[in-house]
């Protein structure tokens, strides 16, 4: 058999993350375990986007490719734009941080990537536990389970599904400066929908068709609503793609799943790091990446993420179950969000640094009667505990 203190069950956002960090801990001259990252990908692509508010010199990390001071919504004719003291935002194309975790895994002696390794059972052995994978068998002493949540395990029942693609066009039409975050709202017999775009040069736009809906929705749904994106956004019908993009991500889960033993524990989207009411993950990860770097330094285990505060959970679960429940209403309630919201205190409670009075300007800019009726249904409605 071979030998590793600690194994990190897959290697997307989280598991390079948390395997980068280890890697520059042991450069700064920290100690640190030994570490196997295993990943079925044989390489990395430039295959997705991570964007999220920064405030002050938090936007000008090196990893940040392109970021923006406004940003809009639309629905029908009604725009409201967007902007805040102080923050920007920003965008981490997944190209750039693959190489940058990489490369801080390639300069580590405890740290190694085993791509192409498929797990095939994880179980335990004496005080640890045994990794089952192509790569072979590893007796470790932690696992990191980042790997993606099991079909069903969503708390609110919705699903945020887009498909998207970088395009190359003769003139964009889109004013360069200022981000699409929810454009177009609509709802019909599929859900709610809106288009995101990305000015990302003079004539290239990253443009993706999203939909919040219950279950997966056909390829050809979502491939329509692309095109129709892409010709609003642009009025080209001849444009140049350099590259597609899609996924879909659980809004929500009932609970972090239960952990089956003290120094086995879930992170990313399995652990909760997707913000429930809108899918935003990549600044929750890096800073679940710096804890559990230095619990297992000073204490030699792993940690989850920490739990949501009990009113952001409970302010989430309650806008998602109303969007569940009267999802003709969807657009309406993003407009109010965006129009009767500061623009600071929205940006404050998107990024998980609300105050109570961020949060309380959240709250005040939805209809109460509806809210109150959801709640108090909600109350009936018994929850349950994923495994």
């Amino acid at each position: 058999m071979k030998t590793a203190m600690v194994a990190i069950l897959g290697g997307g956002c989280a598991g390079l993350s948390i395997a980068r960090d280890l890697a520059r801990a042991e450069s700064a001259g920290a100690s640190i375990p030994e570490v196997i990252v295993f990943e079925p990908r044989t390489g990395y692509q430039d295959d997705r986007t991570w964007c999220f508010w920064a405030h002050g010199d938090d936007a000008f990390h090196p990893l940040i490719r392109h970021r923006w001071t406004t940003w809009q919504f639309s629905l029908r004719n009604e725009v409201h734009n967007h902007s805040a003291a102080d923050w920007h935002y920003c965008c981490v194309p997944s190209g750039v941080f693959y190489e940058d975790a990489q490369d801080a895994i390639q300069a580590s002696s405890r740290v190694r990537l085993e791509t192409g390794a498929f797990v095939n059972d994880v179980r335990p052995a004496g005080q640890g536990f045994v990794v089952e994978s192509t790569a072979g068998l590893f007796p470790v002493s932690s696992v990191i389970d980042t790997r993606p949540l099991k079909q069903g395990q969503r708390g609110s029942g919705l699903m945020q599904i887009f498909s998207g693609a970088v395009v190359e066009v003769e003139s964009s039409g889109q004013a360069l400066s200022t981000v699409g975050l929810m454009e177009d709202m609509a709802c019909d017999e599929h859900g709610f929908r809106f288009d995101y775009v990305l000015p990302l040069g003079a004539n290239r736009l990253l443009i993706e068709a999203t939909r919040f809906c219950p279950d997966n929705i056909s390829n050809q749904v979502l491939e329509n609503d692309l095109e129709r994106a892409m010709y609003r956004v642009t009025g080209q019908k001849a444009i140049r793609i350099i590259r597609r993009e899609q996924g879909a991500i659980a809004m929500g889960q009932d609970d972090t799943p239960i952990q089956p033993y003290p120094h086995w524990v879930y992170a990313g989207t399995r652990g909760g790091a997707v913000r429930a009411s809108s899918g935003y993950a990549f600044r929750r990860i890096q800073a679940w990446a710096a804890l559990c770097t230095q619990s297992l330094i000073e204490h030699g285990r792993p940690v989850s993420h920490p739990n949501e505060p009990r009113l952001r959970q409970w302010m989430d679960r309650l806008f998602l179950s109303v969007l569940r429940s009267h999802p003709e209403r969807t657009p309406e309630l993003f407009m109010r969000l965006a129009s009767h919201t500061r623009p600071e205190s929205l940006v404050k409670y998107l990024s998980d640094v609300a105050g109570f009075r961020d949060a309380l300007a959240v709250i005040r800019s939805l209809p109460p009667a509806l809210f109150l009726r959801q709640w108090s249904q909600n109350l009936f409605t018994p929850r349950v505990r994923v495994a």
